[in-house]
């Protein structure tokens, strides 16, 4: 999803963990929908009570589906107004994810992409060499986990995984 900010900026929605994104519950909904119990229930029901908010990042202002999915526009009063009014509570030690893949099978850009999550360190990066790709898995993977802003890390090669941080937990598949 794109939406052009009035200020000729571009806010991209296309995956998850986005500094730029978060979800709006009403306060008179927030005690029923955090709820007493945990797991799926709580899950699906703070999916459905939400709604997508986003910022541009250019000019700060805010966007805001309503109840019918019709994005609104909230301006800043100031042009100083911050750009990180959606980004997590813990800011650059919010943990991020490591994904790392290999498709052999790709023709128009190089087989090998390398991403990881989260405000400034945020990166998306090409191999054309399997070797390379593994190389630069692991040293990001390794100073991710150093610098303990790791959440979780996957490196694919085809349908095969290669590596999985953490490991599956005994009796989970």
């Amino acid at each position: 999803m794109k939406i052009r900010c009035a200020c000729g900026g571009v806010i991209i929605d296309n995956t998850d963990f986005l500094p730029g994104k978060a979800y709006l519950i009403a306060d008179q909904d927030w005690e029923d929908a955090i709820g007493p119990e945990s797991g799926e229930t709580a899950r699906q029901r703070l999916r459905d009570w939400s709604r997508p908010m986003w910022q541009c990042q250019e000019c700060g202002s805010l966007y805001i589906d309503d109840r019918e999915g019709n994005v609104h526009c909230f301006r800043p009063a100031s042009a100083d107004a911050p750009r990180d009014l959606l980004s997590s509570f813990h800011g650059e030690r919010w943990k991020r994810p490591l994904r790392g893949s290999w498709t052999a099978s790709r023709t128009s850009a190089p087989p090998g992409e390398l991403w990881w999550g989260g405000g400034e360190d945020s990166r998306f990066e090409e191999f054309s060499s399997w070797e390379e790709l593994e190389r630069r898995y692991h040293e990001v993977f390794q100073r991710l986990l150093d610098e303990d802003v790791l959440r979780d890390a996957l490196l694919r090669r085809g349908s095969r995984l290669i590596h999985r941080w953490p490991p599956p937990s005994a009796g989970t598949v």
